[in-house]
């Protein structure tokens, strides 16, 4: 004998059902069966099918299993009709209630309080996807960039949560993201997840989903399709069932789904209509449907660039930070009166029944960044910036303004001392800053900060150009101090008075505390031992060995160790990653300088050189160096001609 399985969700959690038959009298006595417990002395008053459609028949029940898998709220009401639960006080002492009668009574005299209570949903480890075409054929939208920038700072830095974005601010080439690209990325975070709890594997347990596009939408009967940089279309609700039916995964979790387009004002103008405020509904609105939460925004491209307090992400990301004790409905509701006024707020919200359980977006890091104390009294609270488990998401050291022997190799020290003071639980600031004189100001504030150092030979190092500096203290307060280079803050307190700059990065360990205006001005990136310093120190291990057999004459064996150091950067970071354009600039100079190979030389050159365009375009050091030493090897190789049009470049 077959049988049917469907999953009912009842607004606490989500049950599965077998019916023998499909009637709507087996569903009904199934459903009361599983939420006996919680439910017993209530009616089931709605049975709704994961389109929205009421189920009251049997056609409709078996309308409801030609999808699989099956999925059903439920919704009930107290056997009382005015309550779901009674708080009250008469005459400011607790009464106790043995009859409805009595209740009545209390009702008609209006001594006791109604509130209806809804069950509640909070979210703290979703799975985060951010899709994005920034690129177009014949356009550039600017404003993807910043919203996917806007998006990621808020819920991976201030949330912490698992984030992944199709754009990634190291490879230019994903600005475009065409449909193929986007069908990949969908498969990839859909079809691969296991279905139903995945306890024994903590890094993908999601107890909830959040989908966000950025970039251009359809119009007319195209409306809710968007369109990728190829110019193709997918239908929004498409992707929604990928996630809603097409997995078991996220059944009975809460699925949230952000739609943000970009038009021009006059596109925005052709999608109006003349009926009352029909026209703001068109350019902010949501719905809910059991246990997912959808907003659409049709944004201008020219509010996003000149009115950014009118942006749908700016305002979304500010009202977020400021009530994160406040459910999901909540904070669009404030973005909507922030965008529009507050006349127009009820003509938009009354779109979701209360019925469905409020969702809340709750951080996940246990630890804080606190303020400093002489920035407010009010009690903010900063999150530290989570690790990421994705290719090239997580920041490694910048080679955008310094890039040569000597900065990676004081950098890769400063990972030593940074694990070393880690390991011995000590607290401390590690500095690795270009041209130290620069420090100084009219008040001489080199010598304030040097006296943070003590008076140890090993606090102080010289790499070339470069010096680093170690300081152990619980609290460090920097006053009007210049930081040409990197700062590592390892487990204290970071205070600022004045301008403080740092021009490069700022890393810090996880119990770091860092100053709010510091963490306004900077991208806090949060120390990770095989990014920072595993990988690092062996690059700088294979250099040392590299440069030692250089030094003996030993050419081909110091090929060698600059060919591994290549090999590990790749299958590290991929193949367009500056770690990457570092080893095939080193190869290069060791074909041209050591083995008299100028051709080679030069294709592994103009190899660093591709990928340092595709990175920074013309706006870094290291591009103009690479330049030059293309230069100078055609002109080894007596070629004027080739030499003066790579200098034209």
């Amino acid at each position: 004998m077959s049988s049917f399985k469907a999953y009912v969700n009842d607004g606490t959690k989500t049950h599965t059902i077998t019916l023998p038959e499909l009637t709507i009298e087996y569903l009904k006595r199934q459903i009361l069966q599983v939420t006996r417990p919680t439910y017993v002395d209530d009616i089931l008053t709605a049975i709704i099918d994961e389109n929205g459609s009421h189920i009251k028949t049997d056609e409709s029940v078996i309308r409801a299993f030609e999808k699989d898998p099956v999925y059903f709220t439920v919704q009930f009401e107290s056997s009382f009709p005015l309550l779901i639960k009674v708080n009250f006080c008469y005459r400011q002492k607790l009464i106790l209630i043995k009859t409805f009668q009595e209740i009545i009574q209390l009702w008609k005299k209006k001594e006791f309080e109604v509130q209806s209570t809804v069950p509640s949903c909070k979210v703290k480890y979703p799975l985060v996807l951010l899709v994005g075409a920034i690129k177009y054929e014949q356009e550039y939208l600017e404003c993807v960039k910043k919203d996917l920038y806007l998006l990621q700072a808020l819920f991976q830095s201030k949330l912490g949560y698992q984030v992944f974005n199709t754009y990634n601010a190291q490879d230019l080439k994903t600005e475009t993201l065409t449909l193929d690209e986007l069908d990949k990325f969908m498969m990839t975070h859909s079809l691969s997840l296991k279905d139903g709890s995945n306890t024994n594997n903590t890094d993908n347990d999601y107890d909830g989903l959040i989908f966000v596009w950025c970039g251009h939408g359809g119009f007319g009967e195209n409306e809710e399709a968007l369109i990728t940089s190829n110019g193709r279309m997918k239908d929004f609700k498409e992707i929604q069932n990928a996630f809603i039916t097409k997995t078991e995964y996220f059944i009975g979790k809460p699925k949230i789904f952000i739609k943000i387009t970009y038009r021009e004002q006059e596109e925005l103008k052709t999608i109006k209509s003349n009926r009352g405020n029909e026209s703001i509904r068109k350019k902010i609105w949501y719905n809910r449907d059991a246990d997912v939460f959808s907003i659409f925004v049709n944004a201008t491209k020219k509010t996003m660039l000149e009115s950014p307090e009118h942006c749908f992400t700016e305002v979304f990301c500010k009202i977020f930070e400021n009530n994160m004790n406040k459910d999901l409905e909540f904070i669009i509701k404030q973005v909507i009166k922030t965008v529009f006024g507050q006349a127009i707020d009820r003509e938009i919200i009354q779109t979701v029944s209360k019925l469905y359980a409020d969702i809340y977006l709750i951080p996940s890091m246990p630890k804080q960044l606190l303020l400093s104390a002489d920035s407010s009294n009010d009690k903010e609270v900063k999150y530290e910036r989570p690790v990421i488990e994705k290719d090239n998401s997580i920041e490694t050291l910048s080679f955008k303004r310094h890039w040569n022997r000597q900065w990676r190799k004081a950098n890769a020290k400063a990972a030593i001392v940074v694990e070393q003071m880690t390991r011995d639980n000590k607290q401390g600031l590690v500095v690795v800053a270009y041209d130290t004189s620069k420090w100084k100001n009219k008040s001489d504030n080199l010598a304030l900060f040097a006296a943070l150092v003590n008076n140890s030979k090993d606090d102080i190092k010289e790499f070339g150009e470069y010096c680093m500096y170690v300081i152990n203290k619980k609290l460090i307060i920097l006053e009007n101090v210049n930081i040409d280079g990197n700062m590592y803050v390892i487990d204290c307190e970071i205070q600022c008075k004045g301008h403080v700059d740092i021009t490069t990065q700022i890393f810090a360990t996880k119990n770091s505390i860092i100053d709010q205006h510091l963490q306004q001005s900077f991208s806090i990136i949060q120390w990770n031992t095989k990014i920072h310093h595993d990988i690092p120190v062996q690059f700088q291990d294979l250099e040392s060995k590299e440069e030692e057999h250089k030094k003996e004459k030993l050419f081909d064996e110091s090929i060698a160790y600059l060919q591994k150091y290549l090999q590990i950067a790749i299958d590290t970071f991929g193949v367009n990653h500056h770690y990457v354009a570092i080893a095939y600039n080193m190869l290069a100079l060791a074909y041209d300088d050591n083995k008299g190979q100028p051709e080679k030389a030069i294709e592994f050159f103009e190899k660093a050189l591709q990928i340092m365009l595709d990175l920074f375009e013309m706006n870094c050091s290291f591009v103009a160096q690479l330049y030059e030493n293309i230069g100078n090897t055609y002109d080894k190789g007596k070629n004027g001609r080739k030499q003066w049009n790579v200098i034209q470049k």
